[in-house]
């Protein structure tokens, strides 16, 4: 696909957020209101930080796999490992990239909004009989909108995971940093530069406090896997809904006011 088709595809995701926010700004004040509301209710941030989780911790099995065991099969460990992927029919490296792309699919099912799901999750999806993702365009608005709110968390701090885990197994060279290379550019990337594009949009700050929900999840990373600990995420898309889902809501009711405003204007 050449730059501009891709610049071209992209920026179909930005237009139909905007079209997706003048559908909002056109509802009546009831509708408005009772869907503007519900942003205040709270998200699904357990559910985000349990869908990054589960790509975090499959993730580092792949990699530890690739740097302890890829070429030391003799391992107790690693036999045991090998023998019970074998069993699904696949190979490693097979099994752990089908898992990822499973989980990312899962996770666009319970928190994308439909316009914001990348090509390649949506053609892994029909390939492999995820037939769930091609029924949340048939949402209800008010179900969209939420989902506008969670799901950019969840890329976002996709993205920070991402770039944590190239870090740690870069120096290790081999098929560990090539590994934690491909996750990156090949399943985290395009989905994130989807919903970047797909905000565009929508008002900075926003998107200021995706970046530092994004940073937050590099930085439990990092610490996650020094450390061998606990991720920690819960603490962090709670905050990040809570702030982000203020000020969309905020952008929402000004931009609804200068509607309301304007249309007044121009009966007079």
């Amino acid at each position: 696909m050449s730059t501009r088709s891709t610049f071209t595809t992209l920026q179909a995701h930005s237009k139909s957020t905007q079209h997706f926010i003048e559908l909002l700004i056109s509802l009546n004040s009831k509708e408005f209101k009772d869907v503007t509301s519900s942003l205040e209710v709270g998200g699904k941030e357990d559910l985000i930080a349990l869908h990054l989780a589960s790509f975090t911790r499959t993730s580092l099995a792949w990699l530890e796999w690739e740097r302890n065991c890829r070429n030391k099969p003799w391992r107790k460990e690693c036999r045991e490992i090998s023998e019970t992927i074998e069993q699904t029919g696949l190979g490693v490296a097979t099994y752990y990239n089908t898992a990822l792309k499973t989980l990312v699919v899962k996770a666009c099912i319970d928190l994308a909004p439909d316009w914001l799901v990348p090509y390649w999750v949506k053609w892994f999806a029909h390939h492999n009989g995820l037939k769930e993702l091609f029924e949340i365009h048939r949402l209800d608005t008010r179900e969209q909108l939420n989902r506008l709110a969670d799901y950019p968390i969840y890329a976002y701090m996709l993205h920070g995971i991402g770039k944590a885990l190239v870090e740690e197994f870069e120096h290790d060279g081999g098929t560990s940093s090539a590994t934690a290379m491909y996750i990156y550019w090949d399943i985290i990337e395009p989905l994130y530069e989807v919903v970047v594009v797909g905000l565009e949009p929508l008002p900075s700050s926003i998107s200021e406090e995706l970046r530092r929900a994004s940073y937050e999840a590099y930085n439990a990373t990092h610490r996650a896997v020094k450390s061998k600990g606990r991720l920690g995420f819960l603490p962090l898309t709670l905050h990040a809904s809570r702030s982000l889902r203020e000020k969309l809501a905020r952008y929402l009711v000004i931009l609804r006011a200068k509607h309301e405003l304007e249309a007044s204007g121009g009966v007079e």
